[in-house]
């Protein structure tokens, strides 16, 4: 076997059995960027960031709507008194290629202490 061919086919093999670690690295650094959005949500730029401009969002009431709809909200400046926090449970992060899906439920709490 070739010096050429042995490094191609272990180049091959470090690249196989590096891409488990690399996706771990991309779905731990979503994660994170999860979190950051749901502490920064009264934040357009953090919107700006955290939303594809392809963006499809269904709300809990089905209705689907894009990244523009989202945007377009922070055009009225909010009364953030009595803003709820945010949390995300059952979240499902998958990878493909260049793309990833963050799927969650999103879970707000009142000032009072109620969820929703």
């Amino acid at each position: 076997m070739s010096i050429r061919m042995m490094l191609s086919t272990g180049l091959a093999v470090l690249m196989i059995a590096a891409s488990p670690l690399a996706l771990a690295d991309d779905e731990a650094a979503l994660a994170a960027l999860l979190e950051e959005f749901l502490a920064n949500v009264d934040q357009a730029s953090m919107h700006d960031r955290f939303w594809a401009d392809e963006l499809v969002y269904t709300s809990s009431n089905g209705t689907r709507f894009g990244k523009e709809t989202i945007m377009t909200g922070f055009e009225t400046p909010a009364d953030d008194s009595q803003s709820p926090s945010y949390s995300a449970e059952a979240v499902d992060i998958r990878l493909y290629d260049d793309m990833a899906i963050v799927a969650f439920e999103l879970v707000g709490i009142d000032p009072d202490g109620t969820v929703s």
